[in-house]
């Protein structure tokens, strides 16, 4: 095997995952124990999360423009997690929890223009983000996903 006997897999995870491991603890609104107790899936960790933060997170299906297949966005008093429709539940699966991560890594948004002017709702565009910003997101993505299949 090329590259340091590492297979395609493994040089995709390092290129989008951080150096170091992280510890979910410093992301999580709660100890660990109390965040999974009734967790069975990513989109029942989206829900206690947003419980436990006390500012509910909506997931929204969407058809997602070329090249995207996510996004989070700000309301006033709720958050929220855009996912492509047109992929397969797997992948919607990764992409709620790699949205999630940017919520608990408190990433910033950047305005775009709003959605729904009675929520004064903000979209963050994924050219705005840092690569830093990216890696930690889909870090937080992999332990969250993680910790659900345990």
């Amino acid at each position: 095997m090329k590259n340091g006997g590492k297979s395609l897999v493994g040089r995709v995870l390092e290129w989008f995952c951080l150096d170091e491991p992280l510890d979910l603890e410093d992301y999580l609104p709660a100890d660990r124990e109390q965040v999974f107790a009734n967790v069975a899936s990513i989109d029942d960790l989206v829900e206690e999360i947003g419980r436990l933060r006390g500012r509910p997170i909506r997931m929204i299906p969407w058809e997602m423009p070329p090249d995207s297949y996510g996004a989070r966005a700000a309301g006033k008093n709720v958050d929220y997690i855009i996912y492509e429709r047109n992929t397969a539940a797997v992948h919607q699966k990764h992409i709620k929890a790699h949205e999630l991560g940017h919520i608990l890594a408190n990433h910033d948004i950047v305005p775009i223009g709003e959605v729904d002017e009675d929520s004064a709702v903000v979209l963050m565009r994924a050219s705005e983000r840092s690569r830093y910003a990216e890696r930690e997101a889909e870090s937080l993505a992999e332990a969250l996903q993680n910790e659900i299949i345990r």
